[in-house]
């Protein structure tokens, strides 16, 4: 602790002391105020500014220790005084260092892995190719699709599975770089394989629509595929042996 921190002391018995004047205050200025008690709401506004002010004196301002609930109630039995630390102020301990390299080590991690780690090769074209086929699909409601009954039940089948394919596009290219997409590529191949069965065992005015339900369901069940088989990037600044950064070095000393 630097010795501009220990300046600033602080006393447990005082803080506490008028963090329980305060709240009485409070309470009694509140049943006051319901009753029309003008006696009761000074009496309570009395008591809530003694209690602050006994807070503040006791160091409630520089009060940064932090411990169990039990060594806290030892510290207001026993009273005394500790250091604080004045706003502005920082305080090291050897646990508050170990803390901030670790933190420090797992920010390093996860910005490389947000900014610096590259999106493996299948992923992204996984993805666009979902991505077109949910706009292709979207496109063929005025091309496939006659409007009455069955072309128009395929449609909003097809439309339907369209939006699947766009939104988990979207998550697997938007995404953290890295990442596995294990609940985007479930949805988009549950949607392929409906979309698949769809084109060769429903009914449909036109061939060509079932065909291109057939190919874009089997496209998109390939892409799942593709997204579900990748394996996550490692990342060396995960691992509790990885360099320390010039950052990391500097809070630790």
């Amino acid at each position: 602790m630097s010795s501009h921190a220990r300046q600033h002391l602080t006393r447990p018995r005082w803080i506490w002391s008028g963090l329980l004047l305060a709240i009485i205050g409070t309470i009694t200025a509140g049943f006051g105020v319901d009753n029309g008690s003008w006696t009761w709401s000074l009496i309570g506004t009395g008591l809530l500014v003694l209690g602050s002010a006994v807070a503040i004196a006791g160091g409630v301002i520089y009060d940064v220790h932090t411990s169990a609930p039990r060594g806290e109630l030892t510290a207001i039995l026993r009273g005394g005084i500790r250091p604080g630390v004045a706003p502005g102020g920082t305080g090291s301990t050897p646990g508050s260092r170990r803390r901030a390299r670790e933190a420090e080590r797992r920010l390093d991690a996860l910005e490389k892995a947000t900014i610096q780690t590259p999106r493996p090769y299948p992923i992204g074209p996984a993805a666009l190719a979902m991505l077109l086929i949910a706009l292709f699909l979207l496109v063929s409601q005025w091309e496939l699709y006659p409007t009455e009954f069955p072309g128009q039940s395929n449609a909003n089948r097809a439309l339907a599975c369209a939006i699947v394919f766009a939104l988990c596009g979207f998550r697997i290219l938007l995404g953290q770089p890295g990442q596995a997409h294990r609940i985007s590529a479930a949805l988009a191949g549950l949607s392929g394989v409906a979309l698949l069965l769809n084109g060769l065992l429903a009914a449909h005015d036109r061939t060509a629509a079932a065909g291109a339900e057939a190919i874009c369901g089997a496209v998109a069940v390939g892409a799942a595929l593709l997204v579900a088989a990748h394996q996550p990037a490692t990342n060396g600044g995960d691992h509790p042996g990885s360099a320390e950064s010039p950052r990391q070095q500097d809070m630790g000393r």
